[in-house]
């Protein structure tokens, strides 16, 4: 058993020859901001460097995420999320409030398919882990994990077919639409419909999202697990003891779970952990300590003192444990389950969960059994409240908000499997004012007929939005709640920093390095932040202004810098990443082409007309090109550089020596006609020299 955080596994799966081509989560518990700043970069490209301000952070992984492409998306318990969660997501992926079949979902799994740079080979990392996806469960708590790698031709057929079910039944869940960019489960069951397995793959015992069905009348699903995997993995062994690390217990003082262990499994004692707080109190219903407490063969314990020292447990500092483990020993073998179930009915009769039963190297014991009752409990009222089955959302409607920056066009629908009915719904401000009143939804998917600046206002700073619905057919009327808005094509959503110059985003198209643009990120938060006051010293910025003065100095860095950008361009719709290429085109980030059309007309910044001609021709050379016709918005684009061009061309502040006029037209039409024809060399294959 290895000692590491949650964030140092998972990081461990990815060789230094690998990258992410595809990643998915499932969580109970879900905070954006933590899985944003701390585990998406994780799967990025690992030499670039973020800064340490989070504020400034967030918008440099926000841009490495999108020039990456990858894809992720996020499962967690809607329910939860709906009573606890009040950050909303800030970046490209997708995420999925869903609910169990029976109760919560509380599976933590991670599916993370990677694929070898130098021979193209995919593989599946799949992680189950007790941590929720938050700063606790990842940093901070006592978790456990373990992980599997799948690679064609080698996976047990059992296990490559649980995936495939869970798979797909997240699938199921999913509220991706067929447009939606970040979609990362079509790549995760492309995969495993392609692997083979092996007749000689040793079996892997795998609890997941289907296992629910393992369940007999008088067995939970996860007993029957257990009693399964045991008589796979060590049927001629028995005189088990038994370890139980878990940091919620049932609130009925009758649960019984430790019965279908003694019975079934050939368990001859029970240990069970109990949980301590910082100031020493028992975390446990006192009448049901006291009840297993006169149970032959069961008895309360602590970590052992070899365990404690490994977990760093004799420092001042409490540390919560979140572990939930099932560990079963004798003087021969050593087996332990880990992974998210709680030693509780809900955990292990309803709730969808998940996790691994793997040997250990050696027979050991973690626990050691305490010899008299604590002195101090925790009041019940302040007894932690088990991560399962929380309700109190459970009766507002799923409604689907969907806000496409690309298109600028909201759709909504209905997840409920419950009824069947329409709704009517209402978007509020804030404040409670209707600013879109009256849309019908139901399960059918559709686009809601409203102005773009209304909806744009409102996710400006938020993926919350306020709404009121209504069922007409009984004409109840709920009380307002928020839904968090699925937001797609982030990179045409404004970023929250000062506009460049249009020499800085030239220098970004001569440079084009990811490392690059997070330097300029950095560079202009910190201004923003200066000049709102919120930050006084400046670590590490750049003197990017003072480099950029002479830029213009020569025209020929003007074209090297729309070179690169083409070239850029050209990889991208080659390498189908038309994300990049639609942000390049259309989007609203820092060195976009409608941001640089913006930059040289801004308000108070004085360019020579030469320079703006000659980057407006540059714009339409781009823009009218063959591939990109029909791509969102890029004729609006391609008519207003012409038209700004047009107007260049016939005023008084660009003309010919002699003012002549029609001397003067014939030249810019002439030129105009020159520099937007394709030249190609016909010995050098570089299509880009000959500009």
């Amino acid at each position: 058993m290895e000692l590491s955080t949650i964030s140092e596994g998972f990081r461990d799966q990815i060789g230094e020859s690998e990258q992410v081509v595809a990643a998915v989560f499932t969580t109970y518990r879900f905070e954006p901001e933590f899985f944003e700043q701390e585990i998406i970069p994780l799967m990025l490209e690992q030499g670039l460097a973020f800064s340490s301000d989070q504020r400034i952070k967030s918008i440099q992984v926000r841009e490495a995420l999108s020039d990456a492409g990858l894809p992720l998306e996020v499962f967690y318990d809607l329910d939860l999320f709906r009573q606890q969660g009040t950050v909303s997501p800030s970046m490209e992926y997708l995420h999925h409030g869903i609910r169990g079949e029976r109760r919560a979902f509380h599976a933590k799994l991670v599916l993370l398919l990677l694929e070898n740079v130098d021979s193209g080979e995919q593989s599946l990392c799949v992680g189950a882990s007790s941590a929720n996806l938050s700063i606790a469960g990842w940093w901070e708590n006592i978790e456990c994990q373990h992980w599997e790698r799948v690679v064609s031709g080698r996976p047990n057929l059992r296990f490559l077919n649980q995936l495939r079910a869970d798979v797909d039944w997240l699938s199921a869940r999913s509220r991706a639409l067929p447009d939606d960019p970040a979609k990362a489960l079509p790549l995760i069951q492309r995969f495993l419909k392609r692997c083979r397995s092996s007749k000689g793959a040793r079996p892997i015992s795998y609890y997941g999202l289907t296992s629910l069905a393992l369940a007999q009348k008088h067995r939970p699903a996860f007993m029957m697990f257990m009693r399964n995997a045991l008589a796979e993995q060590s049927r001629y062994y028995n005189n088990w003891t038994l370890e139980i690390i878990s940091p919620y217990f049932a609130e009925n003082p009758d649960f019984d779970g430790h019965v279908h262990f003694l019975n079934d499994l050939g368990v001859q004692e029970i240990h069970i952990f109990l949980p301590e707080n910082d100031q020493g109190e028992a975390l446990c219903n006192r009448e049901y300590y006291e009840r297993l407490e006169q149970v032959d063969g069961i008895c309360w314990a602590s970590w052992s003192p070899e365990v404690k020292k490994k977990l760093g447990l004799k420092t001042p500092v409490n540390r919560s444990t979140h572990a939930k483990i099932y560990h079963l020993y004798n003087g021969v073998q050593s087996w332990v389950f880990v992974g998210s179930v709680n030693f509780t009915h809900r955990a292990t009769n309803d709730n969808q969960e998940a996790g691994f039963f793997t040997k250990l190297p050696a027979p050991t014991s973690f626990l050691k059994p305490i010899s008299s009752m604590p002195d101090k409990w925790c009041p019940e009222d302040r007894l932690p409240g088990g991560e399962e089955g929380q309700e109190d959302g459970a009766s507002k409607p799923v409604l689907l908000l969907r806000y496409d920056w690309k298109q600028r066009l909201l759709t909504a629908s209905l997840d409920d499997r419950q009824s069947e009915q329409e709704l009517i719904c209402d978007i509020l401000s804030p404040e409670g004012t209707v600013q879109v009143a009256d849309i019908r939804v139901s399960t059918e998917t559709v686009s809601v007929a409203c102005k773009p600046e209304t909806i744009e206002t409102l996710l400006k700073n938020s993926g919350f939005i306020r709404v009121a619905v209504q069922w007409p057919l009984n004409e109840i009327a709920m009380p307002a709640f928020e839904v968090m808005v699925q937001q797609i094509n982030w990179t045409h959503k404004p970023l929250d920093l000062p506009r460049l110059s249009p020499q800085e985003i030239m220098q970004i198209y001569s440079g084009l390095s990811q490392m690059r643009r997070n330097q300029v990120i950095e560079f202009l938060k910190q201004r923003q932040l200066r000049e709102m006051g919120l930050l006084t010293e400046s670590v590490g910025s750049l003197p990017h202004e003072e480099s950029g003065r002479q830029f213009f100095a020569e025209y020929a860095e003007l074209f090297h810098a729309f070179r690169n950008l083409r070239r850029r361009m050209d990889e991208a719709w080659e390498d189908e990443r038309l994300g990049l290429v639609d942000y390049y085109l259309t989007g609203r980030g820092m060195d976009s082409l409608p941001t640089l059309l913006e930059s040289l007309y801004e308000e108070g910044r004085e360019l020579e007309q030469v320079t703006v001609y000659l980057a407006l021709l540059c714009l339409v050379q781009i823009y009218q090109r063959q591939e990109y016709q029909g791509r969102p918005q890029v004729d609006h684009y391609l008519q207003e550089c012409l038209e700004k061009a047009a107007i260049i061309e016939n005023n008084d502040k660009l003309s010919l020596i002699g003012n002549d006029a029609e001397r003067s037209r014939r030249f810019f039409e002439w030129y105009r006609e020159q520099f937007l024809r394709e030249y190609r060399p016909e010995t050098n294959e570089d299509n880009y020299a000959a500009d």
